[in-house]
Parts: C-alpha cells; sequence; structure tokens
C-alpha cells in the first residue's frame, strides 16, 4: 500500500547526478531528467547527496536495479521496485537522499518510466457504508492485492481518533539488500473523518515524496472481526492500486475467505486468489 514508495526514484537520481556531474553514463529507463532544472531547484543538495555516503550507497545499489528494469515482464514493474526499494531503506533513509529526492519530485526535474493505471474508481460499489470509525483500533494485514507494498510481512495498522481526524500508524517489515528484515516505525498519517459510505481521500510525505490515496472501505465482518478495502494512490507521476483484508488478530479464520472474497468481486471485481499472503507470524519484530 502507500506508503512507501521507493518506487525507480533512485534509478532517477542515479542519471540525474550523473549528468548534472559528468558522470559516466546510466542505462536509460525511459525516465526523462531535466538535468537544467535540477542544476537551478536541487544544485546544492545534488552535491549533498554525492558527498553522502548513504546516498551514494543508495544510488550505486540502484545502478544495478536499473540494468534489470527493462527485464523485469510484469505491468508494475515489481521485482526492479522490490530491488530499489531494498536499497533505500538499507542506504537511503536518512535526511540527505530524501531532501535531494523530494526537490527532484517537487519540482518537476524528473519524468518517471510509463507504469499502466489500473484503477478502478469509477466501478467500486462498496457492499457496506462504512466510515473511519469502522477502522479504529488496530488491525492485522491478512493479505494483499498490490504485490510488494500490500505484502510487506508483519503489517498493523492503528487507526485513532484524534479530535476532527485519524491517526494511521502502520507498523511493518521490509526487507534489506542482504535480505534481513528492518521495523519501520516512524511513520504517521492524518485522515478525515468521514460519514458512512464514503470514499477517504488523504495526502502524506513519505520517502521524501509527496503521495496521495484514495480508499474504499467495502465490507466487514458482522461480527467485527476483519474489514476489507481498495484503493487508488499517485506519486511524482505514478499511479497504483491495492486492497487489503485486515483483522483483529493476527490469524483469521480461513472460513471468513468466502465471505471476503465473494464481496472483492461483486465490490470491485478482484479475485481473492490473485492476493499474498502475508507472514503475521510470531517470528515479527516488537510489534
Amino acid at each position: 500500500m502507500l506508503r512507501i514508495v521507493a518506487l525507480v526514484t533512485a534509478v532517477l537520481l542515479i542519471a540525474s547526478i550523473a549528468q548534472a556531474h559528468q558522470l559516466p553514463e546510466q542505462p536509460k529507463l525511459g525516465a526523462g531528467i531535466d538535468v537544467k532544472c535540477v542544476e537551478e531547484h536541487c544544485p546544492s543538495l545534488s552535491v549533498n547527496c554525492v558527498l553522502d555516503v548513504g546516498c551514494r550507497k543508495t544510488l550505486e545499489c540502484v545502478e544495478q536495479c536499473a540494468l534489470n528494469w527493462d527485464k523485469d515482464p510484469s505491468p508494475q514493474k515489481f521485482a526492479a521496485q522490490n530491488c530499489t526499494n531494498k536499497c533505500q531503506f538499507t542506504y537511503g533513509r536518512g535526511k540527505v537522499f530524501q531532501d535531494f529526492l523530494f526537490c527532484l519530485a517537487s519540482n518537476m526535474c524528473i519524468t518517471l518510466p510509463p507504469i499502466p493505471s489500473t484503477c478502478k474508481a469509477s466501478s467500486v460499489k462498496p457492499i457496506k457504508p462504512l466510515s473511519m470509525k469502522d477502522f479504529s483500533g488496530k488491525w492485522w494485514v491478512q493479505r494483499g492485492y498490490q504485490k510488494l507494498y500490500d505484502c510487506y510481512p508483519c503489517q498493523n495498522f492503528d487507526f485513532t481518533l484524534n479530535g476532527t481526524a485519524w491517526l494511521f500508524t502502520p507498523l511493518y517489515e521490509v526487507y534489506l539488500v542482504n535480505n534481513s528484515r528492518y521495523l519501520v516505525t516512524d511513520q504517521q498519517f492524518v485522515m478525515p473523518d468521514t460519514a458512512p459510505g464514503e470514499k477517504i481521500s488523504f495526502t502524506y510525505r513519505a520517502q521524501g515524496l509527496d503521495q496521495s490515496e484514495t480508499w474504499w472501505p467495502l465490507d466487514k465482518a458482522a461480527d467485527g472481526s476483519w474489514i476489507i478495502m481498495y484503493y487508488c494512490g499517485t506519486t511524482a507521476q505514478w499511479n497504483s492500486e491495492g486492497a487489503l483484508v485486515m483483522s483483529r488478530s493476527r490469524t483469521l479464520d480461513p472460513s471468513a475467505y468466502q465471505q471476503i472474497g465473494a464481496s472483492y468481486k461483486q465490490a470491485v471485481g478482484l479475485d481473492i486468489n490473485d492476493f499474498c499472503l502475508t507472514d503475521t507470524s510470531s517470528d515479527c519484530m516488537d510489534t
């Protein structure tokens, strides 16, 4: 989901820095780099990135991902995004990298390689009229539709009403370049309070990029044990879609998937068999 879209941002950074500092030519991935824009809006940040160990290691790591971009047959480039994701979470969590990335994106110095949009916003038909109140409390993500961001291990979300808005605090683990796990704990997003049946739209900044998402709550168990939703998001010229099955406990009774599957098919035309099964085992860190 959201969140945390590492995207191919590092790929773009490699190209921009290479051009701005006369470094060796990098692989061409259909990404447009406006060198004059970088020089005008981000010159000091570009130099800082080259001089910073973490930022430089991120670029060096992602250079290897870039080599395989066109070899990834998936429309959403899941393998390529997973590769850059590992690089960014391993080396690029520092302020230098994220400030430079935000500068490039906010000043439109980059054009992302094309990834098709499959958002079904116009055809979503929720089963029940749910609101933010239905998300209140803690949930464990059991299954996800977006093959990378919805499938992180150990995802658990907390939704708390704070005045007239909701605080959304996600915890989840990501894989680093050595395939160890890193627990992400430093994110919190503000979401609006909504009336039953309304879609939920909000914006936030994560990993140096401004992002926006719209959620459609679709259905909820009569006993409150699970809730399902569909979402579409945008960041730095890219669109994405996803869906999450969330439960109150670490595990969900398999019998629940008959109703969940029927609801997804009716509400948004998704097949529950296309969802990944996430890891919510006791191997999760302190979440």
